[in-house]
């Protein structure tokens, strides 16, 4: 089971970033509705992985590949679009030397009908419904015309292409479960109006219902022409368009490196580069150095630099930043040795200035209608939040916080951080904000170590609870967090929505105790079955959990009281404790209701958390509350009597800067209701240790 959940993985990590999405089948899925001639000739549990492309794949993947060819010297019966296709398959196929792979693209025949085999793919992996034949009486009235099927995907539609599939001879999958794929267009009037306009190979077909995103111009002109000549003029138009634009990048980094300034005419050029080359390049480090978390290129004082945060030190990927920005200075900030730093220092005892509590309002009124211009103008932005000014002359007026990566670095085509905001005062500060999971007992309890059943990563049981999914059997597990419990959550951030509403393919993703990292071992205990990552409902509230539902009974305790709004002192009052696998049992202080915190992913983006909790260490001797490793741990209320029964939220990531160190929390409440966790307002307090 860790073999074929090793090898989607790493299949998702070399496609998905290109535009592509992956769905694991078996094979005796595929072979039972289809006809005897055309089987595959492999026993039923059998691992084969449907690969399709999505609209971003013409930006993401064809036009980089597109770029380093010479079609001059290509023969005429090679499409480069198809070229595109077979050179990534060839590379995720040369990714597992240890395995019989055979791979069917969509353009080749399998037993004389490969169109068809993927089609049925599609629909038997839950990938997309394959709308295939009707009653006569529903049939398109078009004499003579040939009736054939199609797939209509959930989110993108008829914006699709089904390129193939994977077939791993040697891998047995019993263990998969089959996910039926949406049925999008239920009714037979609408299944005739696709079926006609496909058949007729008219395009509007694509578009029978609303979807996320289309081809773009240049896409659709390539695909609606099959005169191989007109193909290639695309592609070299696309290629001397990104050739002009590189030339007129170079120049405008010369003239910038020379003190010069650039002709007005090519600053449209010259940001449509940026804007594709950069997004491209920052891609492709951080998929090639997992030791990069984010990296800024811009100015300091009109002084080219490109600063660098790196989870621990990589010689190589340093090289690598010195040689694709030989122009600029350079400066490598070791995260993690300076997170260590910052919490050998002794944190001094802040005492919060009590706002007026319209003032508070007031505030988080303004961060809410500028936060979104803000984020979109100033990408080194981590956190948002109302506070006091901190020294000076104006030391305890209320002003908005904004924490940046860097606060004297302005990134390359943005302007200064600003000074006001509708008359309050901005105090910027710096710091880095990072998950807390780590790379790389007979019972459960809170706090117990927790990871993949495919990879290293490392997090804590939060709290044990009841889960009742609609009209569903009741689920008894317990949560954690979405970064530690799935390997990817970028789309459930992008799509907005509850893990259990995407149609993510069959994969099940297993959770064992401990986590790989600390045991050899592990067992596999349950299996995620509700997540969120991102800003839930109309409130916007930041999320990062998961619901793990449990194998086996549980004999925690398993109910929960949610601690309430009027029960919170922000003044340094209200003090919170947590079990988590990496630091036990600590506690801390609820510091703030911070307004927006925002986390660089590996994919060259962000996540941005809005109206999450902040909690500040205590005074050493006191342990660090929070350390990599305790992401999921669950925080309570700690209450004068040693009773700690109520559940504050999930400890998901941390913020440090030179002289402060604050841990993030997602609220309980929010994640009860998203899931359908039972609380109960009475309950007996929690035993931590």
């Amino acid at each position: 089971m860790e073999q074929n959940e090793g090898i989607l993985q790493r299949m998702e990590e070399m496609l998905v970033s290109l535009g592509y999405e992956i769905y694991p089948f078996k094979v005796g899925w595929y072979n039972q509705p289809i006809e005897e001639k055309y089987k595959l000739p492999f026993p039923d549990d059998t691992l084969a992985v449907l690969v399709i492309s999505t609209p971003d794949l013409w930006e993401k993947a064809f036009i980089p590949f597109a770029k380093n060819q010479d079609l001059d010297n290509w023969d005429n019966e090679r499409n480069p679009l198809h070229e595109c296709m077979i050179y990534h398959f060839d590379q995720v196929k040369q990714s597992f030397p240890e395995h019989d792979v055979e791979t069917v693209h969509v353009f080749e025949t399998l037993n004389g009908q490969a169109r068809k085999f993927v089609q049925i793919a599609a629909h038997v992996s839950g990938a997309a419904y394959y709308y295939e034949g009707l009653d006569d009486k529903e049939q398109p009235s078009t004499a003579n015309q040939k009736i054939h099927g199609t797939c209509y995907h959930p989110v993108y539609g008829g914006w699709i292409s089904i390129d193939g599939v994977f077939i791993f001879k040697d891998v047995l999958c019993s263990y998969l479960e089959q996910k039926a794929p949406q049925d999008v267009i239920p009714s037979q009037e609408k299944r005739a109006e696709l079926l006609d306009k496909f058949s007729r190979q008219d395009i509007s077909f694509r578009d029978l219902l609303p979807v996320r995103r289309k081809y773009s111009t240049d896409h659709i002109e390539y695909l609606s022409t099959k005169d191989p000549q007109k193909r290639r003029d695309i592609v070299q138009r696309i290629k001397s368009r990104c050739t002009s634009l590189k030339e007129a990048h170079e120049i405008h980094m010369q003239l910038n490196h020379d003190g010069s300034s650039v002709d007005s005419s090519n600053i449209k050029a010259i940001t449509d580069l940026e804007k594709t080359d950069a997004a491209t390049n920052r891609k492709r480090i951080l998929r090639m150095f997992p030791s990069v978390l984010t990296y800024i290129v811009g100015k300091i004082k009109n002084e080219p630099v490109v600063k660098v945060f790196l989870k621990r030190e990589d010689t190589e990927a340093e090289n690598d930043f010195r040689q694709s920005f030989h122009r600029h200075t350079m400066q490598f900030v070791n995260v993690t040795k300076q997170m260590e730093e910052t919490l050998q220092k002794a944190p001094q005892v802040k005492i919060q200035t009590q706002m007026d509590k319209d003032i508070r309002k007031r505030l988080g009124e303004i961060i809410e209608s500028q936060s979104r211009t803000l984020l979109a103008n100033h990408s080194q932005i981590i956190r948002i939040s109302a506070g006091n000014m901190p020294e000076g002359t104006s030391a305890g007026k209320p002003c908005i916080v904004i924490h940046c990566l860097d606060k004297k670095l302005i990134p390359t085509g943005e302007q200064e951080l600003p000074k006001e905001l509708e008359g309050y005062p901005v105090c910027i500060q710096e710091g880095f904000v990072m998950f807390g999971f780590c790379d790389g007992c007979e019972t459960l309890k809170n706090g117990c170590s927790i990871g993949r059943s495919s990879d290293m990563v490392s997090g804590s049981i939060g709290f044990f609870a009841v889960r009742k999914p609609g009209q569903l059997k009741e689920e008894k597990g317990f949560l954690t967090a979405a970064h530690v419990a799935l390997p990817s959550i970028n789309e459930i951030y992008e799509a907005k929505t509850l893990f259990t509403e995407l149609n993510l393919g069959s994969s099940i993703h297993e959770i064992v105790h401990p986590s790989w990292e600390d045991s050899n071992s592990a067992k596999t205990i349950g299996k995620v079955s509700e997540a969120f990552c991102g800003n839930y409902g109309h409130s916007s509230i930041g999320i990062d959990a998961a619901f793990v539902n449990c194998y086996e009974e549980l004999g925690a305790h398993l109910e929960l009281q949610i601690a309430k709004e009027n029960e919170l002192s922000f003044d340094g009052s209200t003090i919170v404790t947590k079990t988590g696998r990496t630091t036990s049992t600590t506690k801390g202080i609820l510091k703030s209701e911070v307004s927006i915190v925002q986390i660089p992913n590996q994919f060259g983006g962000v996540f941005v958390f809005e109206n999450v909790y902040s909690i500040e260490n205590l005074p050493q001797p006191e342990p660090t509350f929070f350390r990599a490793g305790d992401s999921g741990s669950g925080v309570y209320l700690f209450e004068e009597n040693g009773k700690c029964n109520k559940a504050l939220g999930i400890a998901f990531a941390y913020m440090f800067s030179a002289d402060d160190f604050e841990t993030y929390v997602c609220k309980m409440g929010e994640v009860v209701k998203a899931f359908n966790i039972h609380d109960n307002s009475e309950e007996l307090p929690i035993d931590l240790e």
